[in-house]
C-alpha cells in the first residue's frame, strides 16, 4: 500500500505495510518527543499521542525526506 504526500512542491509515494484506521486525535493530548523514545523515531517524529492502550509516533514528512541526513548518517 502507498500514501502519496507533498513536499516542497514534489510528490513522494510512501510505501506502508498497512493503514489501521484514521483518527481524530485533540491538540490537547499532543506531546513532544519522549526521551524514552528510541532515536531513530525522534529523528522523524513531530511528537507523539498516548492513546489507551498504545503510543501514537506522529511522522513529520519533511524530516523524514530530508535526503541531505539520510547522506550524512
Amino acid at each position: 500500500m502507498n500514501i502519496v504526500v507533498e513536499q516542497g512542491g514534489e510528490l513522494y509515494s510512501l510505501i506502508v505495510d498497512n493503514v489501521g484506521e484514521v483518527m481524530a486525535v485533540s491538540s490537547k493530548n499532543f506531546e513532544r518527543n519522549s526521551g524514552t523514545l528510541d532515536a531513530r523515531f525522534r529523528q522523524v517524529s513531530a511528537g507523539i499521542y498516548r492513546l489507551e492502550d498504545r503510543l501514537m509516533v506522529i511522522l513529520d514528512v519533511a524530516k523524514l525526506l530530508r535526503f541531505d541526513l539520510a547522506e550524512a548518517a
